[in-house]
């Protein structure tokens, strides 16, 4: 893999070609003096150093699995030959490093030809089709939640979206949409990517679901069940036809209910005026108040494998910025061999592995990090997981001061955990007042309630109510001193409070 540049560069006349030997001259001229293929170790060791084709195929193995206690054996053997053919010491041993080196990723001439083109064609594929190659590789590891993280950041980075899934809009698999990629109901986790292409059957035949009651009228029991319908929920697949998740989710008994019916009836030899009637009518269902945004975020996550629709840290952009905060992405880039950093992030929580110590007994955590950038694993030590606990499992952003130390070339990164508090502590600490955007009557209650409990200071508190033709800022009375770090955690956790900016 090393050689690749200088292998490109004399074929471009670049770089002059040379050998380490003449005898090499005839074996790699088609390569430009650079080992590519198996063959040519295999051939180097014949003509070189008197090896049978047996033996050169045996070289070939030692290397190509690195069996390192038979390496030494094998150039005892090579250096022999070749200086029975006049070889000098220095130039055989050289020569037999390139061999290992080159050895340990090459591959036989048919292979490699092959290898070459269908990465020729990819390439042209994923440079002049990469909305439709990306879909086609998506769907390819439609199962595969990890590589369809890693692709979905691909695209972002190739500037077009992957859409969330969409009952009226998604199919059974990635499709490409005005430019972008549709997610697959296929590949929400939990569903059967069989049973989701007998939903979107029914839709292509009569056409897009005008309602959760329609979608309950027409799907037939056989494609749904009570595990699959929660996970099309969580996903957000229903929010074309009501946008309030957790009313759908309140009601999972009573859909899968009028489901069951439905599909009783139709499938009734004795289908009357009134199956036809009920077969139209609209479900009522019991009103309950929508999940959190971050909430709502953390149960996608859980039905996609990844946030796809926003990450929880997005409506913490600016305050991320003013407190000059890292990315995920930032801070593992340009670590060096003997670097040892230190950085702070803003993050979510999305794991918490704990472990015990064999020879302390002592316990410790590999805990995972993410922002809309990337995904890092972090190590935290006995101390700081008695300390910290409570708030890497409390479900909210934090901020996270890290020391990233880089030992050797060839190792990752270390990340270490040094302090934890939630973002909103944070914020607390540095904000001169926030404006809460409000979206109804009792919200405005509670926020007041929680308000009253702070003591004086110079903070100021602005509302907000997001009330359709209003455009209105409020100030509250007095000013508020935040001495309660997690005033601001608590007040997003009340429902109808839409959004919290700090001043």
């Amino acid at each position: 893999m090393d050689n690749i540049p200088t292998y490109i560069k004399r074929k471009h006349g670049e770089e002059e070609i040379t050998y380490l030997h003449p005898a090499l001259a005839p074996i790699l001229d088609e390569t430009y003096g650079i080992m590519v293929y198996q063959e040519q170790v295999m051939q180097i060791a014949r003509d070189l150093a008197g090896y049978t084709m047996g033996e050169a195929d045996k070289l070939r193995k030692v290397m190509g699995k690195k069996q390192v206690q038979e390496i030494p054996k094998q150039r005892e053997k090579f250096m022999k030959g070749a200086l029975q053919n006049g070889i000098k010491e220095e130039v055989a041993s050289s020569i037999f490093d390139q061999m290992e080196k080159f050895a340990s990723y090459g591959f036989n001439k048919s292979h490699a030809a092959a290898y070459s083109l269908i990465s020729y064609q990819t390439a042209y594929l994923k440079c002049h089709y990469p909305v439709e190659f990306m879909c086609a590789v998506m769907d390819l590891d439609i199962t595969k939640t990890d590589k369809l993280t890693t692709f979905a950041a691909d695209c972002k980075a190739m500037h077009f979206d992957v859409l969330p899934p969409d009952i009226n809009k998604s199919d059974a698999e990635f499709c490409v949409e005005n430019g972008n990629i549709r997610y697959a109901l296929g590949a929400i986790k939990g569903v059967s990517a069989a049973a989701m292409a007998g939903i979107v059957g029914e839709r292509q035949k009569n056409g897009a679901f005008k309602s959760i009651s329609d979608f309950c009228h027409r799907v037939d029991i056989k494609f749904i069940n009570r595990k699959q319908i929660e996970q099309l929920i969580k996903a957000g697949a229903f929010d074309s036809l009501e946008k309030n998740r957790n009313k759908l989710f309140s009601n999972i008994e009573n859909l899968l209910k009028h489901i069951s019916a439905s599909s009783e009836t139709k499938s009734s030899a004795q289908t009357s005026l009134f199956g036809a009637e009920e077969l139209s009518s609209e479900i009522k269902l019991v009103n309950a108040p929508d999940w959190q945004n971050i909430e709502k975020l953390r149960q996608e996550a859980e039905a996609v494998g990844f946030y796809l629709s926003a990450h929880p840290l997005d409506a913490y952009r600016e305050s991320i910025e003013r407190l000059g905060l890292k990315n995920c992405q930032q801070v593992l880039a340009n670590i060096e061999a003997g670097d040892s950093v230190k950085a702070t992030i803003a993050a979510c929580v999305e794991d918490v592995q704990k472990r015990i110590a064999k020879t302390s007994g002592n316990r410790y955590a590999f805990v995972a990090l993410s922002d809309s950038f990337g995904v890092l694993e972090a190590l935290l030590f006995s101390d700081g997981l008695i300390k910290y606990e409570d708030i890497l499992t409390s479900g909210l952003p934090v901020q996270v001061k890290l020391t990233i130390d880089k030992q050797n070339t060839d190792d990752k990164p270390r990340v270490m955990i040094n302090e934890v508090k939630t973002l909103d502590t944070a914020i607390a600490e540095q904000a001169k007042g926030v404006v809460i955007y409000l979206s109804t009557d009792d919200a405005a209650k509670a926020v007041k309630q929680i308000l009253s409990t702070d003591k004086q200071g110079a903070n100021k508190v602005y509302i907000v109510p997001q009330i359709a033709g209003w455009d209105v800022k409020m100030e509250v009375p007095g000013g508020f001193q935040f001495f309660d770090t997690s005033i601001i955690s608590k007040l997003r956790a009340v429902d109808g409070v839409t959004d919290i900016k700090e001043i």
